[in-house]
């Protein structure tokens, strides 16, 4: 007996799997998201299991398995297809985090490098102007001079001031492998759960 499988699933239960691409209404093609591949995987799946349970005889449930497995195939290439570009996406955006931090080094030393350039310059300016006796100095455009401020230096650590000229700073943190130890054990710890995080990982 002869089957033809398309004719003997319900009309509109299957979707377009054989595209990992779509057309919308204005005409322009896109790549289907993997959340719509895997719909069309479900319809595609129901459909053949339906299909299946109606068939009559043996030889029939073999044509159908055999009539359904490239339009399977089709679908979940599509999705391979979906998430290999997911994959590509990610690296891509990794590897440029990655430059962009490399940069970050780099350019934040470059500036540490002219801050201490700047700050020689300073220095020695400075010194000219102590060595010749000198509070300012005007140029045509610019004025340079000295300024005189008083700042606090410490000269023992804090822990050895006088007790009236300091204070104690207490800071609380979480121990937390005690923490998750007793709540697996049942206690009940207030201000401390255990929450599930999913996360994706892609190889």
């Amino acid at each position: 007996m002869d089957v033809n499988v398309p004719s003997m699933i319900p009309t509109g239960t299957l979707p377009e799997p054989a595209m990992p691409t779509t057309t919308s209404s204005g005409g322009t093609t896109r790549r289907k998201s993997l959340f719509e591949i895997e719909r069309d995987l479900f319809a595609v799946m129901t459909a053949f299991e339906d299909t299946l349970a109606g068939a009559e005889t043996e030889e029939d449930r073999f044509e159908i398995s055999e009539g359904m497995k490239d339009l399977i195939g089709e679908v979940v290439a599509a999705e391979q297809e979906s998430i290999d570009s997911f994959g590509r996406s990610v690296k891509h955006i990794k590897a440029e985090i990655d430059f962009l931090k490399a940069e970050e080094k780099q350019v934040a030393a470059r500036r540490r490098a002219i801050e201490n350039r700047l700050e020689r310059l300073r220095e020695s300016i400075k010194d000219a102007l102590v060595l010749h006796g000198k509070q300012k100095v005007k140029g045509h455009v610019h004025t340079i001079y000295t300024t005189v401020r008083t700042n606090l230096e410490l000269t023992k650590p804090a822990s050895e001031l006088p007790e009236e000229y300091r204070e104690q700073v207490v800071t609380f943190e979480p121990r937390k492998d005690e923490i998750k130890a007793a709540l697996a054990e049942g206690v009940v710890i207030d201000g401390a759960v255990m929450k599930e995080k999913t996360s994706v990982t892609i190889r």
